[in-house]
């Protein structure tokens, strides 16, 4: 009964809005709440003619909560389950998330831009026995990704703009000064590793792979003996868990710290800032993965269940795991391998990571991905 009634408002929401008059706003709607791609096209938007943004929001932040500058003048942070953010959406002219909104398909009166959250190295959508997405334009990072996208949301494939994605201009400016703060000792590598979930605690919940129920989905795991490793060669190991993932019991160490959203909100920091300063990414089948390329650094593939994660969730990126980028590691021991010989010079993978970036990112100018957006849709 219940999805029932939420499929009926779905549908009454759709056909108001095709049939309301628009206002030149712009709705922002992003998870997490501060989705990277939701920001940086926020900073260019502001200084478009656009004459108001909304940001629909779980709950009213306070304002040292938002981790960038809002332009008040332009700006609106409204609840997203209430009926003045349902208002704000009716009547407004331009549309961009990174997931659903109150329905699953937008009217052709509102420009809606899918920035969904990272170029998906794993099934999604209707290639994953879900649901279609269907917006006025999508975006991708390269000819390879623009069919699986167009596949994967139910929509044409002229939809899919090759311009990359917003969250990358983060990831390629320079900014030495944005981990001041967080004392790392002098000439320190910086490791970021960012596993993705197996077993979801929001959104659709599901369980892909095997469950090693621990932060690291690794069969077991040594915190202590990781952070010595680390002190002793040098290096800062910063972990954080899927917005996804459940929360698992987790200590931090002097050289190996835990750090969620709410650890980088509050250092003003954004998480593709973090990365576009690390020096080395550990991860499994996040899509910062495919972003991290773009940069040329070396990568660790922690995998332990890529069989089982392959046979119940399914890929979309063979050529990650046949070719690459990185060391594919499937415990503890092989990880402090791989980084030791990372932190002695070695790097048998620079080639796949080349091969790898002009696949996914050949075709686009990273840099300049918002800009080239908003022509695209007559911002201006």
């Amino acid at each position: 009964m219940k999805s029932r009634i939420i499929g009926l408002l779905a549908n009454l929401i759709y056909l108001l809005a095709r049939i309301l008059p628009k206002n030149n706003w712009a709705i922002i709607q992003t998870f997490p709440i501060w989705e990277e791609n939701g920001v940086v096209l926020y900073r260019h938007l502001v200084q478009t003619g656009i004459d108001k943004i909304i940001w629909l929001v779980p709950e009213l932040p306070e304002r040292e909560e938002i981790p960038f500058s809002i332009k008040k003048e332009k700006t609106i942070l409204v609840k997203r389950r209430s009926f003045k953010g349902i208002g704000y959406y009716l009547l407004s002219k331009y549309v961009f998330i990174t997931h659903g909104l109150y329905a699953r398909k937008f009217p052709a009166n509102q420009i809606s831009v899918n920035l969904w959250h990272g170029l998906p190295i794993k099934k999604i959508a209707l290639d994953n026995k879900g649901e279609a997405l269907v917006t006025t334009f999508n975006l991708s990072t390269s000819s390879f990704f623009s069919p699986i996208l167009a596949r994967s949301f139910g929509v044409p494939r002229e939809s899919v703009l090759k311009l990359g994605l917003p969250r990358n201009e983060n990831l390629l400016k320079p900014e030495p000064d944005v981990l001041k703060n967080l004392n790392i000792p002098e000439g320190a590598k910086i490791i970021l590793w960012l596993p993705t979930y197996r077993q979801s605690a929001v959104g659709e919940i599901r369980l892909d792979g095997t469950d090693y129920n621990n932060p690291y989905n690794l069969p077991s795991f040594d915190e202590e003996e990781f952070d010595e490793f680390l002190k002793k060669n040098n290096m800062v190991c910063f972990l954080k868990p899927h917005p996804m993932a459940p929360r698992t019991p987790a200590r931090s160490f002097s050289n190996f710290r835990f750090i969620d959203d709410d650890f980088l909100y509050q250092n003003d920091l954004l998480l593709y800032q973090f990365l576009g300063q690390s020096d080395v990414l550990i991860s499994d089948v996040s899509s910062t993965i495919v972003d991290f390329l773009l940069l040329n650094r070396p990568l660790i593939l922690s995998f332990s269940d890529h069989e089982s994660y392959v046979n119940s969730r399914g890929i979309n990126c063979p050529e990650i795991y046949s070719r690459p980028p990185g060391g594919i590691c499937k415990d503890q021991k092989s990880i402090m391998k791989a980084l030791f010989e990372i932190q002695s010079g070695k790097d048998d993978h620079a080639e796949n990571r080349r091969y790898l970036r002009q696949l996914y990112h050949g075709e686009t100018d990273a840099k300049n991905c918002t800009i080239n957006l908003l022509k695209e849709i007559d911002l201006k």
